[in-house]
């Protein structure tokens, strides 16, 4: 079974990481945010690892000691083809409050089990949001 969809929950700095580094390697990245401060908060992560990853590429294309692993294999390493590949996972990650949408846009190309996995990670959140609820009534 192959995937090539993945939604990450939050965009901290933990899953803006996952996030890029997904997309990074090809996958279609949706990461589904709370709030429009969410987005605030995410974006500048977003650009701040866009411009990471390109200057560890120009390091790796200069110095051999200063290699990243996950970013390409050392004999085959492509600097223009790794650039490429930035660019091409900034420009297509995508940002979405709505969680619904988030999960939908990945999973009409998913496998069944995915589908259940993510209801029940649904169902789950749901959950979790109305005990909150109590404990604060």
């Amino acid at each position: 079974m192959k995937y090539s969809n993945v939604v990450v929950a939050g965009g901290g700095v933990l899953g803006s990481q996952i996030a890029f580094q997904a997309a990074y390697c090809g996958f279609n990245v949706t990461i589904w945010l709370r709030s429009e401060g969410s987005i605030g908060r995410t974006q500048p992560k977003i650009d701040n690892l866009k411009q990471t990853y390109i200057d560890a590429i120009e390091k790796m294309a200069e110095d051999k000691n200063a290699w990243c692993a996950g970013l390409a294999d050392e004999d085959t390493f492509d600097k223009e083809e790794c650039l490429k590949k930035v660019e091409n996972a900034y420009a297509n990650l995508k940002l979405e409050l709505d969680m619904a949408k988030a999960v939908l846009m990945q999973t009409l190309s998913s496998s069944l089990w995915l589908r259940m996995r993510r209801i029940r990670l649904l169902s789950m959140r749901s959950l979790h949001h109305s005990f909150q609820k109590r404990l604060l009534l």
